[in-house]
């Protein structure tokens, strides 16, 4: 199957038109029989070579045999207790388990729970499941996502069956795949929403996992729903997404953004196209049809939908979408594009839902962790309390829905009981972080551990002034999203007379929604040991310029360049005057890792 593209093939690719489509989706697996007919994957492989790119390892692992089919290896490594190797911890991944040596000796399992909707019940079994087969303990992902850790390589197919048992799956939810889609967490219960986006996840999700031609992917690809209501679930940092608006006629109908990867430095375009709600799939299929049919397969840094819009341009890109699509795509009049507001500490607290009577509660998680106890306890309390429903947010926190008005009180006890709160500081509850280097092999940094510990002195020296999102992220891969942070820090390794340190560098700036923009570098390479001084110094100067009332965002985006200059220069000095102090020699940053978006 490695065997270079024939004259005939070639010629035959060139002379395709754009109107030709890739093949057609399935709704229902394929029968083994027809796995090495012509698909999606061969003729994106023919197309990347008539553009001369010569397949990565990862395309030609792909072409040898199909991802979903290598299930009976991953099955006989863990009847022999083994891990996977070279290329194979890869393909490993298409199952969602990824494996995470040297900095544990086990894997990651990462769910696919669309829209980070996930019921008592199930919350309730990934708990035992975690208790019995991993390190009892899951992370809440920045994609809404649950994770659990330390799962030994003779537990994973035991994990994998179980998880179908609770009708969780894994697939796809790592490698080269459409991930976990994301939604407005309170779907079906937010007074402001202009649609429940809960179907259009759970249709996606169905849609993807069972179309064999969506696993042709050349790297990962993002999709984000929002339903125009209080929470956001940063649509802009997504490949595509679909946010909803009413229309002029009283129409509900979803504009869509294209190519956000905020790693890259790069938010979603506004294409000003607008979809209907039935229309609504189908558009996102055809979206990646293009992407499998135009993404790069010789360089993966390069293989995402950003590149294919950079590379072939916007109109180009929505061309051959709108002749995958075979029906006109609609536009809109940018004056009829109106971001709607979030409230962005609707995450976190109580608040009245649409049905009348109910509450919801947004319940502050310390760095996105769970344990065992923690999501036993959740589950029960809103199984007594409420419906049995929660979501877990981009935030990385939990919320309960369905709660009488006279049931707060007790639930809030239960909580209290397990160490979780709904109310928080506003470095508490806009704090995120990504796994770190005690889970993560490409981290530089603890970033869970330098959170908690920032959060807890940031409490104790400011005074709150209330919304303030600063988020860590352990390398250029941007797991937690550093420049659409408020602040943004990037781990790196510092290198100081003989040592290699952990640290940071500073963005500033960033933001989502109607203030959606990239974090711009502040200050560089941060020493660990200098990074709680170094934040408490920047808060307290900008927000020393802020208005009544005014937000740490708000004040940064006023500031005039002048004065942002100054700020910057007065870290700098701290920073030196510092590292003198301690008889620290100048520091020289370490090169980090070269590529945001080696990690699938």
């Amino acid at each position: 199957m490695n065997e270079p593209f024939t004259p005939e093939q070639v010629r035959y690719l060139e002379g395709l038109t754009a109107g030709i489509r890739l093949s057609r989706q399935q709704t229902a697996p394929p029968d083994p029989a027809s796995v090495s007919q012509p698909g999606a994957l061969q003729a994106a492989h023919l197309a990347a070579a008539v553009r001369g790119e010569t397949l990565t390892a990862e395309e030609l692992m792909k072409r040898e045999r199909h991802p979903l089919d290598r299930f009976d290896e991953l099955a006989q490594r863990a009847n022999r207790g083994e891990f996977p190797k070279a290329g194979d911890v890869f393909m490993t991944k298409y199952f969602g388990l990824f494996h995470t040596s040297p900095a544990q000796d086990g894997f990651m399992c990462r769910m696919r729970l669309p829209g980070g909707f996930i019921s008592s019940t199930q919350l309730a079994g990934v708990a035992e499941l975690t208790e019995r087969l991993a390190g009892g303990y899951a992370h809440v992902t920045t994609r809404a996502n649950l994770q659990v850790r330390q799962v030994g390589a003779q537990h994973t197919v035991k994990l994998l069956e179980a998880l179908d048992q609770l009708h969780i799956s894994t697939q796809g939810s790592g490698a080269d795949n459409v991930r976990n889609i994301t939604a407005s967490p309170l779907s079906g219960i937010d007074p402001l929403e202009l649609i429940d986006v809960r179907p259009f996840c759970k249709t996606m999700d169905f849609r993807i996992r069972t179309t064999r031609d969506l696993y042709a992917l050349p790297r990962k690809f993002n999709i984000a729903f929002d339903g125009g209501g209080a929470i956001s679930c940063v649509s802009e940092t997504n490949d595509l997404a679909f946010v909803a608006e009413r229309n002029d006629e009283g129409y509900v109908h979803f504009r869509v953004l294209l190519g956000g990867i905020t790693g890259h430095g790069d938010l979603a375009a506004d294409t000003r196209i607008t979809v209907l709600p039935d229309q609504v799939i189908d558009f996102a299929v055809s979206v990646l049809n293009v992407f499998i049919q135009h993404g790069d397969r010789g360089d993966r840094k390069q293989a995402r939908l950003k590149y294919v819009i950079e590379r072939l341009g916007l109109p180009a890109v929505i061309a051959a979408i709108e002749a995958d699509f075979e029906r006109p795509i609609l536009r809109s009049a940018p004056s009829s594009c109106v971001v709607q507001p979030t409230n962005r500490t609707a995450h976190i607290g109580i608040h009245p839902q649409q049905q009348a009577g109910l509450n919801y509660a947004g319940v502050c998680l310390t760095g996105g962790r769970l344990t065992t106890e923690q999501m036993r306890g959740l589950a029960e309390l809103a199984d007594r309390f409420g419906s049995g429903s929660l979501a877990l947010t981009v935030w990385q926190n939990i919320i309960v829905r369905d709660l009488p008005d006279d049931a707060i009180h007790a639930f809030q006890a239960g909580l209290a009981a397990l160490g979780l709160a709904t109310t928080a500081s506003s470095f508490a509850a806009g704090m995120i972080a990504c796994t770190g280097n005690q889970g993560c092999r490409f981290a530089n940094a603890d970033t869970k551990a330098h959170a908690q510990v920032l959060t807890s002195f940031l409490e104790q020296n400011i005074a709150d002034r209330g919304v303030l999102n600063i988020h860590l992220t352990g390398c250029p891969n941007s797991c937690a999203q550093h420049r659409i942070g408020d602040i943004g820090l990037l781990g790196t390794r510092i290198i100081v007379g003989d040592d290699d340190i952990e640290g940071y560098h500073l963005f500033l700036g960033g933001g989502y929604g109607s203030f959606a923009r990239i974090g711009e570098s502040f200050v560089a390479d941060i020493p660990v040991a200098a990074l709680n001084p170094t934040v408490q110094a920047l808060i307290e100067s900008v927000m020393s310029h802020a208005n009544p009332n005014e937000t740490f965002a708000g004040v940064v985006a006023r500031l005039e360049a002048r004065q942002l200059a100054l700020i910057k220069s007065m870290l700098t000095k701290r920073l030196a005057t510092q590292g003198m102090n301690q008889g620290m020699p100048a520091l020289t940053a370490k090169p980090s890792l070269s590529s945001a978006g080696v990690v699938s």
